[in-house]
């Protein structure tokens, strides 16, 4: 195995935002998504100022959704193209 830094890509829903990241061994796809809604300033929380926006991650090459509990140097290769989404909760 290459001892390489791997990076990946990461970007909003919509491709208006796009960062490059290199994921620390032993992180989680959740500590992840957390780091990158911060980097892609992403908003936090709905218009009301209140109700929390949670992401989640998916890889733009086959549209697999990632456990938050996955070990992101796991599920993610090297150039990997990640995209955070909102998660919907219907109420």
């Amino acid at each position: 195995m290459s001892s390489e830094p791997r990076q990946v890509r990461a970007q909003d829903v919509a491709g208006l935002r796009a960062v490059t990241y290199w994921p620390r061994a032993g992180q989680t796809v959740r500590e992840l998504v957390d780091e990158l809604v911060s980097q892609l300033k992403l908003p936090e929380a709905e218009p009301d100022g209140v109700t929390p926006i949670s992401y989640s991650a998916r890889r733009d090459s086959d549209g697999m959704a990632l456990s938050a509990s996955e070990k992101a140097l796991d599920v993610l290769e090297n150039n990997e193209t990640v995209v955070l989404e909102p998660d919907v909760n219907a109420g």
